[in-house]
């Protein structure tokens, strides 16, 4: 009897490894994928599309509005405020290519992406190398955009680890 169930126990915890191992297998493609998403919005500014893929923190959430096109009408204002800047952010949007993500580093519900991607200005180009910091919400993997409660602070935080440093 002793000799059985030490076998079912055995048995039981190959079967929950596996499932957990698969599990986490699961977590680590669709945050790599998810970071993959949040790079194609930039690329086409999809605006409404960035409100499906990203979390703020819950102050900022309470500020925010709860539909996708009402959130991409202020996000787009808000990119307009400044022309200039406007111009060169669309103009670093619209510049991005061979856009690639790495293998997921997931640690609970978070996980590390490595990325990089080519920014094409002017006919001058360099590659960058960052980090998509992803956060799980439920069943899905969104741009962690946690860090503060101010929104610019956080989008800024994102951005600039999202594109990292270009490399020479």
């Amino acid at each position: 009897m002793k000799k059985t169930l030490v076998s079912i126990l055995v048995i039981l915890t190959a079967v929950l490894a596996a499932n957990a191992q698969k599990a986490e297998n699961t977590d680590v493609a669709d945050a790599s994928a998810a970071a993959l998403r949040v790079y194609r919005v930039l690329q086409t500014q999809d605006w409404a599309g960035l409100f499906e893929v990203i979390s703020f923190s819950p102050a900022v959430q309470r500020q925010m509005p709860t539909d996708a096109n009402d959130f991409a009408d202020q996000f787009e204002s808000g990119l307009n405020a400044n022309a200039e800047d406007a111009a060169t952010t669309k103009k670093m949007f619209d510049g991005m290519s061979e856009i690639q993500v790495g293998t997921a580093i997931v640690n609970g519900k978070k996980a590390k992406v490595p990325t990089s991607c080519r920014i094409t200005i002017d006919n001058k180009s360099l590659t960058f190398n960052g980090t998509a910091h992803m956060i799980k919400v439920g069943k899905a993997w969104r741009w962690d955009m946690t860090s503060s409660d101010d929104p610019a602070v956080a989008t800024e935080t994102a951005l600039s680890a999202l594109l990292g440093i270009p490399i020479t």
